[in-house]
């Protein structure tokens, strides 16, 4: 059996034999895969376009289609040769002993290959043909030679050739440039890459590691773009920036097809690809910048990448161009949006949907910038709410009056898969996927949420969890369906689950010392209390925040004198918000609180 292809293509598949000893090759036609299957026991004789033969190989079978891997895929963006098997191979060259052909862009001479004319003379003189007979055809990719003694003969000159050799790598010699690179993505890299710069933007890692999206919130000019190009830089990973556009499409954002039979390839589509070839590469990944994305109707434009937000959709969806039935690829956990949102011309722009923002943390620019000023007062807050905290409910049924999995929330904090069988990509970093992982199901939540205090012992998880629980009572008081038709209104068990996971990051950072690998000097009090709040006023807050309408309602219609004297037996919308206000308040979630308060004023805060 003869297999032939270009240059291009013989090398990129020689590299990768480099790392992985399987010679990788694929037809466009079907039958050609048919025909080189057919006999399974057969050497294949690698024959590159232009030069000769180059390769002895053994058939091992068919694999699966994983996307463009050849330089002319590439370039097109598309899968040509769909129809793929992988060889062994057996003897080759010896020009391309040496893995550094893969990186010195040079190209070998002639006498690197055998030449088809020599082959067709041998085969000539041994089986006793004419020259014309012995001919070698070369027109198909794949050509099974069907007389018995000149396909003999081929591999028998191939053998004896001095040029091939015994195709053996060395394992050190294997990819040397690949070092294992799973360590760059972890907490304590980052959090060490962030010594000098603020509690506020420790809190933005927080988030972006516990697997979060994240929106920065804020007028125009204020530096959310500049902070999170710094931040980005500063942490070592790369990125693509882009500005959002009202005429956005999913074909400007994924791609779609060109009308040549081509595939445009979104810039969406594209910073993901970059992330999968940056972890494959040095471990570290590729992230997506959007400035002002609320200008793009974002809910349309993302189509199915809308639902890939959110890392957990990730392990069994791929994101594709639609339509081409190729071109998919999965999205790492690693991949994160960081997005800017322009809080002043919100009635001149789009509108982001809860189901968008949901799968951000929405951030406060201005609350960053305030957030040195306030820790003196979570301080202060700290010694009062941890004195003897008591919950009256125990861990178990608080999860379950609220809907919280705490299973699926481990399950989602150590989502990991692997590139290459060694890079990891990972929902959370590395260490901290691994340690919660090793913890197992029922010891992870000591790992992550219980610390010690002066005054004892705190779970975060169950303070937050009876905050819920009293937040949603309070929510539940009200039901006057002509005036709020979505009332009562409840925190929902996703929501939670994405503050736990925050938290979970957060507690861990603390014990693992990694405040004071980044320049910080907090108290652990504080801190505590200062995650709980930013976990409230982040995921759980923006919930609420649809209230807002029908609070500014209710004082159009009642105004402010008579919103108390309702004569509906519900209790008013802005009492019970004062309600919500006053429970956060009592447990030192102020930024929380007063955020309500802007809500029951029928402000929106998000």
């Amino acid at each position: 059996m003869i297999v032939k292809g270009y240059y291009e293509n013989f090398l990129t598949s020689l590299c990768e034999a480099f790392k992985t000893q399987r010679f990788l090759w694929g037809f466009k036609q079907v039958s050609d895969l048919d025909n080189v299957l057919s006999s399974p026991q057969s050497l294949v004789a690698f024959y590159v376009v232009n030069y000769g033969f180059a390769m002895i190989a053994k058939v091992i079978g068919q694999v699966e289609t994983a996307g463009s891997f050849w330089p002319d895929e590439k370039k097109e963006n598309r899968v040509i040769y769909r129809h793929r098997f992988a060889m062994q191979p057996l003897k080759i060259s010896k020009c391309f002993l040496d893995a550094s052909i893969c990186t010195s862009g040079s190209k070998p001479g002639e006498d690197c290959f055998i030449r088809a004319g020599h082959v067709q003379e041998y085969i000539a003189s041994e089986c006793g043909m004419s020259r014309e007979a012995a001919t070698i055809p070369l027109a198909s990719s794949a050509i099974p030679i069907i007389n018995e003694c000149k396909a003999r003969k081929i591999i028998e000159y191939l053998q004896k050739s001095p040029l091939l050799v015994e195709f053996k790598v060395e394992p050190e010699e294997i990819m040397p440039q690949s070092p294992p690179r799973s360590e760059e993505y972890t907490s304590k890299n980052l959090a060490e890459k962030l010594r000098s710069w603020g509690i506020g933007e420790f809190i933005i890692l927080l988030h972006l590691l516990s697997g979060k999206n994240v929106l920065l919130v804020g007028p125009p000019g204020s530096g959310k773009t500049s902070l999170l190009k710094n931040l980005l830089r500063t942490l070592g990973i790369e990125y693509r920036l882009e500005t959002g556009n009202p005429e956005w499409t999913p074909f400007d954002t994924i791609g779609g097809l060109l009308t040549t039979g081509g595939v445009r390839e979104g810039f969406v589509l594209n910073a993901v690809k970059r992330c999968k070839e940056r972890l494959e590469r040095d471990g570290k990944p590729y992230w997506l910048i959007i400035d002002e994305i609320n200008r793009a109707n974002v809910d349309l434009a993302f189509g199915k990448f809308f639902t890939l937000l959110d890392p957990a959709h990730r392990e069994k969806e791929k994101l594709e161009v639609s339509g081409s039935g190729e071109n998919s690829i999965e999205v790492p956990y690693v991949f994160r949006v960081l997005a800017t949102m322009n809080s002043y011309d919100r009635a001149l722009l789009f509108k982001l949907g809860y189901a968008l923002t949901r799968r951000f943390a929405i951030i406060d620019h201005a609350f960053l910038r305030e957030l040195p000023r306030r820790l003196g007062e979570y301080a202060e807050k700290a010694k009062i709410v941890f004195s003897g905290v008591q919950t009256k409910k125990s861990i178990e049924e608080l999860a379950k009056s609220i809907g919280v999995d705490y299973d699926k929330v481990w399950r989602e904090l150590t989502l990991c898969r692997e590139f290459e069988g060694y890079v990891k990509d990972c929902v959370t970093p590395v260490d901290f996927a691994d340690e919660v992982r090793g913890a197992g199901a029922n010891a992870w939540r000591e790992l992550v949420y219980v610390i010690d205090l002066s005054g004892g012992r705190v779970a975060l998880d169950e303070f937050l969890l009876e905050v819920v629980a009293k937040v949603n009572e309070k929510l539940a008081s009200f039901s006057d369906y002509e005036l709020c038709p979505i009332c009562p209104v409840q925190v929902t068990p996703g929501l939670v689950a994405d503050a736990l996971k925050y938290l979970a990051v957060g507690v861990y950072a603390y014990k693992k010392g990694l405040l004071e690998k980044a320049g910080l000097s907090v108290e652990l009090s504080t801190y505590a209390l200062l995650l709980l709040d930013t976990a409230f006023s982040t995921y759980i807050l923006p919930q609420l925040d649809i209230l807002a309408d029908y609070a500014s309602r209710e004082r159009l219609q009642r105004g402010v004198a008579k919103a108390y004297g309702s004569s509906t037996s519900s209790t008013p919308l802005m009492k019970m918000l004062e309600d919500v206000e006053r429970v956060l308040k009592e447990r030192g979630l102020v930024y929380s609180a007063q955020l309500v308060e802007k809500i029951s004023r029928g402000s929106h805060v998000f």
